[in-house]
């Protein structure tokens, strides 16, 4: 057997570590998704070493033998992970249940890009069993390895093995840039194996070429034979392994990763492979040092294991009142030790089947019990069981948004019809203003300018109003800082507002109208932030910007600022930003951290703090703690809204108030001096 290549170790550990920053901390380390690339390449590479040092022909033994120390740490992982989504979230089992299948069959890549499921967007779902897709990717390499490359290869007949390797690899980048270019779903392109293989097919070359072309030239067995060109060699390694490194505190765009970055950090780590793959290489040194070894020996394990933690003591600490980097933290602590514990269990099982004597029936004993629970899990009907704990509320939020979308299109076809009617209108002052106008600020000593106008409430409408907000808030709950006045919510609810927004807009519209029957609400699921220009810009063509612009979107992805930039600028009237809340804290408090930013450099803009006002309400939320509940989560997202739009009119009409007071004054005084 050969000796263990430690520098490889090192890669594995840089490797581990890239993916799991990007779970932990997307935000510093924005391209981390770049490493799982290295397990690819890494992958390919040593079972192609294990084929040029093997002679054996038999296929089943080493796919057996592979497979083997795949499957009991995930039958581990999965099945008191079964347990507790059944127990603790029966809402989610449905796609847990289509996951946990699909990975045990090696194919969670393809179920999710079936599915719909976007690995960048933000889910509503609790979905822990995401990153197997990976592992899939891999379990489908090994099946298409060990079936035709390993009996096939022949070391007397290596050149014509590399250029079909090379003729496949150059077709998987081809499609993949076919597809990129195309601008086909980003999430099918980033899952399918067809897609992928070219990272492998690097591994399989890089192989190839270090131990059939390269060996002697690159290796030194002797000390005494290490001249300049070894060292200049493993300097080469050393500036590999920055690029690898760096790479991941890249903010590339996904476009950019998927057509490009993806296949050069393959490319750039299968070179470093060749450089390294040496007892003497400097990376070796590295290699050798207990925390790495120990870590690469982990790796697999703590790769299984950090995704489902994330995802859980997001859901556990969602209402837990801690920094946001403490939640990281948390999780990575209980990450290294049901890690150790996962490890432990694993080795007291072998031990348990181990022979006893000369008997082969423990293994097997242990091999059947493994794929009893294995089939098992894969009979079991998660879907009945989940429906009859399960709420319904996730299914028929489903319903309400697509309901609630198509109310809005109805709402806004007769808006149009009626516009020439109802179209707001920009009133200036007819009188002189001199002299000049003073600037009224707002409480944060922000200038406010006197562009609002609206049609004033009736009599019976004073009337009524001050009724219909007690009950507002007796089932909002909201906190006192919110109540707004009954003086206030008369005056001002019928401000025309335009309210731009995503899912939780959608279904938070349901209870828009008492607070503000002006308002025109423009709410799409799924929606980013990178559509907000182009849905501006058809409200601006329909005429349905009204006298506030409202924006309450980042749910489903980062805020992008130029995009808030363009459409203040041309907006010129009071901009109001809503913050989101999530159940990734780390993600909320980057995300919101942008909005208020924002919001505090620009002029006549407003912020609705979401994140901060439901901060420890858990009974605003619907089970995925992102959705507003019905009713109360919703009234209280509703009253924050219509609080800071009361608030900004009732500003701006103190400040037309002034200016005809100045006017009025003006006019005396000239009248007085002639």
């Amino acid at each position: 057997m050969r000796e263990r290549i430690h520098a490889f170790d090192f890669l594995r550990v840089l490797c581990l570590l890239g993916v799991i920053g990007y779970h932990y901390w997307p935000n510093y380390l924005p391209s981390g998704l770049l490493a799982v690339q290295g397990f690819f390449v890494l992958a390919a590479y040593l079972t192609m070493v294990k084929r040029q040092n093997s002679d054996s022909r038999a296929i089943l033994p080493e796919l057996g033998g592979r497979l083997r120390r795949l499957f009991p740490p995930l039958l581990i992982l999965l099945l008191p992970l079964a347990v507790l989504m059944l127990l603790d979230f029966p809402d989610f089992i449905a796609n847990f249940a289509g996951q946990l299948r699909s990975s045990l069959l090696g194919f969670n890549n393809y179920f999710q890009i079936f599915q719909g499921d976007s690995y960048f967007e933000g889910a509503s779902y609790l979905k822990p069993l995401t990153h197997l897709w990976a592992l899939s990717l891999e379990i489908q390499y090994y099946l298409l390895f060990y079936l035709f490359c390993w009996p096939f290869y022949r070391r007397e007949r290596r050149l014509p093995a590399l250029l079909i390797v090379l003729v496949l690899t150059c077709a998987s980048l081809g499609f993949n840039s076919y597809l990129c270019i195309g601008g086909l779903d980003e999430s099918r392109i980033y899952y399918d194996f067809l897609t992928r293989f070219y990272a492998f097919g690097f591994g399989i070359i890089a192989a190839l070429i270090r131990r059939e072309y390269l060996g002697p030239l690159l290796t030194s067995e002797d000390e005494a034979e290490r001249d300049i060109s070894f060292h200049l060699v493993q300097i080469s390694s050393c500036l590999l392994l920055i690029l690898i490194c760096g790479a991941y505190f890249l903010p590339l765009e996904l476009s950019d990763i998927l057509l490009w970055a993806l296949p050069a950090y393959a490319l750039v780590f299968a070179l470093a492979l060749c450089l390294c793959d040496d007892k003497a290489a400097y990376l070796a040194v590295i290699g050798r040092f207990s925390l790495v070894k120990y870590l690469s020996e982990q790796s697999y394990w703590l790769y299984l294991i950090h995704y489902p933690v994330i995802r859980l003591s997001e859901r556990y600490l969602a209402f837990v009142d801690l920094p946001a980097w403490a939640y990281p933290l948390i999780a990575l602590s209980i990450t290294i030790i049901l890690a150790e514990l996962a490890r432990l269990c694993l080795k007291f099982l072998r031990w348990l089947f181990s022979p006893l004597g000369k008997s082969k029936l423990m293994p097997w004993a242990g091999r059947i019990l493994a794929g009893l629970i294995a089939v098992g899990l894969i009979i079991t009907p998660w879907g009945q069981i989940g429906e009859s704990l399960a709420t319904d509320e996730l299914t028929d939020l489903q319903t309400k948004i697509a309901e609630e979308e198509a109310r809005q299109l109805a709402e806004r076809e007769s808006i149009r019809q009626a516009l020439t009617a109802t179209r707001s209108t920009i009133l200036e002052p007819t009188r002189p203003t001199e002299p000049e106008t003073p600037v009224l600020k707002d409480p944060e000593g922000r200038p406010i300018d006197s562009i609002l106008s609206w049609q004033k409430p009736s009599a019976e409408e004073v009337q009524i109003a001050p009724a219909l907000l007690e009950q507002l808030q007796r089932i909002g709950g909201m906190a006192e800082q919110l109540v707004i006045s009954k003086e206030d919510f008369a005056l001002y609810r019928h401000i025309p507002v335009t309210i731009i927004g995503d899912s939780v807009s959608v279904i938070a519209g349901y209870h828009l109208e008492p607070y503000l029957p002006g308002a025109c609400l423009d709410a799409l699921s799924n929606r980013q932030m990178d559509s907000l220009l182009e849905v501006y810009e058809g409200l601006k063509q329909d005429g349905l910007l009204r006298e506030v612009l409202v924006i309450a979107l980042s749910t489903n992805g980062d805020p992008l600022p130029e995009e808030l930039k363009k459409v203040h600028d041309d907006w010129q009237k009071p901009l109001v930003i809503v913050t989101i809340a999530l159940p990734y804290p780390g993600q909320e408090e980057y995300r919101n951290s942008l909005l208020r930013k924002f919001a505090k450099e620009h002029e006549n803009v407003w912020l609705v703090d979401w994140g901060k006002i439901s901060r420890g309400r858990a009974d605003f939320f619907m089970e995925d703690l992102i959705h507003p509940a019905d009713p109360l989560g919703c009234q209280a997202y509703c009253q924050a809204i219509a609080a800071k739009v009361i608030e900004i009119a009732k500003l701006h009409d103190e400040a037309k108030k002034l200016q005809w007071q100045l006017a009025e004054a003006s006019e005396e005084a000239r009248d007085e001096s002639e």
